[in-house]
């Protein structure tokens, strides 16, 4: 056996294998439905879903101020805790004046009818969001992955199964965004089942505490939130820009590429940072390196997706046609073009814990900024001057490739770097 495989323990296969079955049993029952999904609702339904999503996606990053990290990161229990507790509390915050924005602009007239009602969901939905995902990492940390995983089991398949059983109802208008809300609020249900049992210290709300785990972890929120939130906005980006540029029929192809294809993966790629960074963060509290499991592991990934990518890339018009009708054909195109994309994207979001591991989140952060940019110039390029959907998500997905290689490279280079220290 050699010392890279060493480093992969039963006890790291257990818990990718647990993460990593959740997310898949979750997506696998997202793209089943999917046939039922494009043959209920319209494309310009799917369009107006992810436009809503693309809005609640960046405001649960902001909820929680990235200070969940801190719950992986803590040596004591109890200071763990007070970093949940912490959490909460600007969540609870963040979503009070989301709530109050969107009141505002519903009363005064401000959205269009087919918004308001949407409008009223999104902070909610935030607060649902920024719970789940904080409350993961207080089990995570635990050893009780299967609490996360039950999570995002039934988060998605409720998500899924609302989305077919409103459209047969009858309720192609607000059916998708309903049912985002409900599977989102059955996944909390599941996550906080016996909290006040099994969660030890959390839930108790110390102001004391809670002042100064925000002061003691303050680089979350002052380096690691501005990076995730342009993380976030980068991948959204193109929904915010398309949904400007083009007409929401061509958004919601767009979207059905993600949806059946990048998401899936960048959710895997969720499950999978969650646990090297709990390993990670494990080796670097008793010095050790963490270079040959993250090479190892990079290695591992490229073998696996370079035949799967030259499969699909084949295999795309016809899936489409026969999986989600005629109408939606052209999203194979859109598709072929995100397929290099998404493999370098799964890849560098599993691994982008590794700049907070090793108290590179300024670095991190200029990076991030860097990769908005570029991403804002490539969109703006293909949306505003070319003016062609199949053009900016070509040079979209270029970009991100590159840039993703980039990040890869220089995770791996702070954990060598770590290795010789």
């Amino acid at each position: 056996m050699t010392k890279a495989n060493q480093y992969i323990d039963s006890k790291l296969i257990i818990n990718s294998v647990k993460l990593l079955t959740a997310s898949g049993v979750g997506q696998i029952v997202a793209v089943v439905v999917y046939p039922f999904v494009t043959r209920l609702y319209s494309p310009d339904e799917l369009g107006t879903l992810s436009l809503f999503l693309a809005i609640v996606g960046v405001g649960a990053i902001v909820a929680s101020a990235q200070y969940e990290n801190a719950v992986v990161i803590e040596k004591k229990s109890s200071d763990a805790a007070t970093a949940v507790d912490l959490c909460l509390a600007l969540n609870v915050l963040c979503s009070a004046v989301v709530a109050i924005v969107c009141a505002f602009l519903t009363f005064a007239g401000l959205l269009p009818e087919q918004w308001r009602l949407t409008a009223n969901l999104i902070a909610p939905l935030i607060f649902l969001s920024s719970l789940g995902y904080v409350l993961s990492f207080w089990w995570n940390r635990n050893d009780r992955y299967g609490k996360s995983a039950a999570y995002s089991v039934v988060h998605s398949v409720t998500n899924s199964v609302s989305k077919v059983v409103l459209g047969f109802a009858g309720w192609h208008k607000w059916g998708l965004v309903i049912s985002a809300f409900i599977g989102q609020a059955v996944g909390v249900l599941t996550i906080l089942f016996r909290i006040r049992t099994h969660g030890g210290e959390i839930l108790r709300f110390r102001f004391g505490d809670i002042v100064a785990a925000a002061r003691r972890h303050k680089a979350f929120a002052l380096y690691s939130l501005p990076h995730k939130l342009i993380n976030v906005l980068t991948v959204n980006m193109p929904i915010f820009v398309m949904s400007a540029a083009f007409d929401m029929v061509q958004v919601g192809f767009f979207a059905l590429a993600l949806n059946v294809a990048m998401r899936p993966m960048w959710a895997f790629a969720r499950a999978l940072n969650q646990v090297l960074f709990q390993r990670v963060g494990e080796n670097e509290s008793r010095d050790e390196s963490s270079a040959l499991l993250l090479n190892s592991i990079c290695r591992r990934m490229v073998l696996v997706f370079v035949p799967l990518v030259v499969v699909l890339w084949m295999l795309l018009p016809w899936l489409t046609e026969v999986f989600f009708g005629t109408e939606w054909v052209a999203a194979s195109g859109l598709l072929r073009m995100m397929l290099p994309w998404m493999v370098c994207s799964f890849m560098a979001l599993s691994l982008n814990f590794v700049p907070s591991v090793y108290g590179r989140q300024k670095a991190a952060f200029v990076v991030e900024c860097v990769g908005f940019a570029v991403n804002v110039a490539a969109l703006s390029v293909g949306a505003f001057v070319v003016r062609n959907v199949v053009v900016c998500v070509s040079i979209l997905s270029m970009v991100n490739c590159l840039y993703s290689v980039g990040q890869i490279c220089w995770y791996l280079m702070l954990a060598a770097k770590r290795n010789t220290q």
